[in-house]
């Protein structure tokens, strides 16, 4: 019987062990086998390429500082500049006020971020205690310091209105100067307008000036001075050449009496040397000759009756203006002489046009000119009318200011505002340090809960930290920003040379963000479009890679200017091209890379998991069994702060050896066990 029982359970143990062995093979065949990975620090790399199109009239965009307030704008609308021209500058206070206001900021977040790190050794909810004993001390602070101005409010309201004052003071003195600069523009635009007409108008006004002169000449009936008028209108008429119309006159006139005489001489001499006898002599050569004589005779008288009515109409053509001109200088003379006022207009109105006709007069380029002028007129109204307004606006801001510093200095100015202000900032504070002692009563109760959450306290103290040391970084580049600007006296120049298109910049304004300041450089730029999500990534100044097509390496340029997205959800951006030879409406590809600020937590995208209740992944967690421990899928749900192609920045509560599922041969889910897959 007991050997019996020795050998059943012996065959119950080789069954056992059978039947494990082939669990353990099913369970090999069943569970899934997954690859895993740690979350690690590390950056992101984002990535954009596409073809652009070549445009021409590349347009520079300046970078611009919201918040600050420019002091000077020494620039205009269509102005050529050169690279290094000054293009404006920043309100050097304004400059100190904002580096003063970021580098409170800064120790601000520096004070967070020590805040973020009171933790730890001395147990779970000292770091919150702490912190609101800090808030609670903090709001102590301020409620004295509220109290503080509320009893200076006079003192300080004095020194903000005389500094008001003086700003005002100095803005209206600058809109002076810039008043006359304005207004010596438009007169000496006036006085050119004036001379050019002037110009033009210089014949008729001489005409207009000799008849006066001819007028006064008759009215004194002194000969001599008539005389001496009436030479310098026939001069006036000849345009300068009387003398010489004189001379070709009496030259004509001589040559009609030579041509007189030399007609009645030849026939004289024809005359004699005919006998008329010889027409009725016998012999034939007597007759012949006699009637060559006549031949002979008629051909010269004929030539010397031409030159004699040659001459005559030469000198008819000479003396016909000669006596249009005369007869209406005499009608005009005896009308004056008579005093006859009826008939004085219409003699001066007919001589006057004679005369007239003869001017070489451009009606089109008077018509101009006067236009011209006209315009500039109205254009030196127009400008004074502004500059007054502004001036007008300026002074009564001034003298505002001005009467509410002599109701200072009477003890008559109503304090009422800022007293209101001022009482509503102490209860303001007051609130502040109830609800920080409210704080910090419920921390203390907190602090007694224990440590059950500590670890999860610890990594998003570790996150919150990073994410400080990124805003400090950031906040510390500003201030070094504005200190370089500060060190170049708030001046910015011209990073190129070009011509503004586009100045939204106006001399005290305050920089909204809205504002553009562009130059047309004249060169060539490439103008690209993507996905308003890709391009959320990036920023104007951000380096691009472009592909010329030529042998040459790739030219590198930077983003110069980013649109809003349109209904598509694409996003228009461009960049300045060096110089080359471009084709117009050309195609060129560009590629964009940029590196991610520094993340705490970086994983690989086939981690990533999604469902209806949001994003989350799998760890791999040890589980107590009836078997023993096994490895089972953990779900934690997290936030995806950034991604790119491979890997993603996440918001999770994880330790550095938890293992995160990247990969299975299988479907899997939460709770289902997993292998890990070990390469061998």
């Amino acid at each position: 019987m007991e050997n019996k029982l020795r050998r059943l359970l012996f065959i119950f143990f080789i069954l056992m062990a059978f039947f494990t062995v082939v669990s353990r093979a099913a369970a090999s065949v069943m569970v899934a086998r997954v690859e895993v990975t740690g979350a690690k620090e590390g950056e992101l790399s984002y990535e954009i390429s596409g073809t652009g199109t070549v445009k021409e009239n590349a347009q520079k965009y300046i970078t611009l500082s919201d918040g600050l307030k420019i002091g000077k704008v020494s620039i205009k609308t269509g102005q050529q500049l050169e690279k290094g021209d000054l293009l404006f500058q920043y309100d050097l206070t304004s400059l100190l006020k904002k580096k003063s206001s970021l580098e409170n900021e800064l120790t601000k977040l520096q004070l967070q971020y020590d805040k973020t790190g009171l933790t730890g050794e001395e147990g779970d909810g000292l770091s919150e205690v702490k912190a609101a004993q800090m808030a609670k001390e903090n709001a102590e602070e301020d409620l004295k310091a509220a109290e503080r101005v509320l009893a200076d409010i006079k003192e300080n309201t004095k020194k903000e209105k005389e500094k008001e004052f003086k700003e005002a003071s100095l803005a209206w003195e600058d809109l002076e100067i810039s008043k006359e600069e304005a207004k010596k523009e438009t007169e000496r635009a006036v006085t050119d307008a004036k001379r050019e007409l002037s110009e033009l108008n210089k014949p008729q006004q001489n005409l207009m000036e000799k008849l006066e002169e001819y007028k006064e000449a008759v009215i004194s009936k002194k000969e001599k001075n008539i005389e001496d008028v009436l030479y310098e209108i026939y001069d006036f008429y000849y345009k300068g050449k009387y003398e010489e119309h004189l001379a070709e006159k009496s030259e004509t006139n001589e040559k009609l009496k030579r041509a007189k005489e030399d007609l009645k001489d030849i026939k004289k001499k024809w005359d004699t040397a005919i006998n008329e006898d010889d027409k009725d002599s016998d012999e034939e050569a007597v007759r012949k000759a006699y009637e060559q004589q006549l031949l002979s005779k008629k051909e010269e008288i004929k030539n010397a009756d031409r030159a004699v009515e040659d001459a005559k109409d030469s000198l008819l053509r000479l003396s016909e203006k000669d006596d249009e001109l005369n007869g209406a200088i005499n009608n005009y003379r005896e009308d004056l002489e008579e005093n006859d006022r009826n008939n004085m207009g219409k003699a001066y109105a007919a001589l006057y046009q004679f005369l007239y006709d003869t001017l070489e007069v451009n009606e089109e380029k008077i018509s101009t000119a006067e236009t011209k002028l006209s315009r500039a007129k109205e254009d030196e109204a127009q400008v004074n009318k502004q500059w007054d307004s502004k001036l007008k606006d300026a002074f009564h801001k001034k003298e505002e200011l001005n009467h509410v510093l002599k109701n200072i200095e009477n003890g008559t100015y109503d304090y009422k505002e800022e007293l209101k202000e001022g009482k509503k900032a102490v209860t303001d504070a007051k609130r502040a340090l109830m609800n920080a002692e409210l704080s910090l009563a419920e921390a203390k109760e907190t602090r007694q809960l224990g440590e059950e959450n500590k670890y999860i306290q610890q990594k998003s103290i570790e996150i919150d930290q990073s994410i400080l040391l990124l805003d400090l970084n950031g906040k510390q580049a500003e201030i070094d920003e504005l200190q370089r600007i500060i060190t170049d006296k708030g001046k910015v120049t011209a990073p190129v040379a070009g011509v503004v298109t586009k100045n939204d910049l106006e001399q005290g304004g305050i920089l909204t963000g809205q504002e553009k300041l562009v130059l047309a450089t004249g060169g060539y730029e490439l103008s690209m479009n993507a996905d308003k999500e890709d391009m959320k990534r990036f920023a104007v100044g951000d380096e691009l890679q472009i592909d010329t097509g030529t042998d040459n390496d790739k030219i590198t340029s930077r983003i110069e200017n980013i649109g809003l997205p349109d209904q598509d959800g694409k996003v228009k951006f461009s960049a300045l091209l060096p110089e080359g030879n471009y084709s117009v409406g050309g195609s060129l590809d560009y590629e964009i890379s940029k590196e991610s600020q520094a993340y705490p937590r970086c994983i690989p995208v086939q981690g990533l998991r999604e469902d209806s209740k949001g994003t989350y992944i799998l760890l791999v967690k040890e589980k107590d069994s009836v078997l023993g421990k096994k490895d089972t899928a953990f779900r934690l749900d997290i936030t995806v702060i950034s991604q790119d192609t491979k890997s993603a920045a996440i918001d999770a509560s994880l330790s550095d050896e938890d293992q995160i599922i990247t990969g299975s041969n299988k479907n899997i889910s939460e709770g289902d066990r997993v292998r890990i897959y070990e390469m061998e």
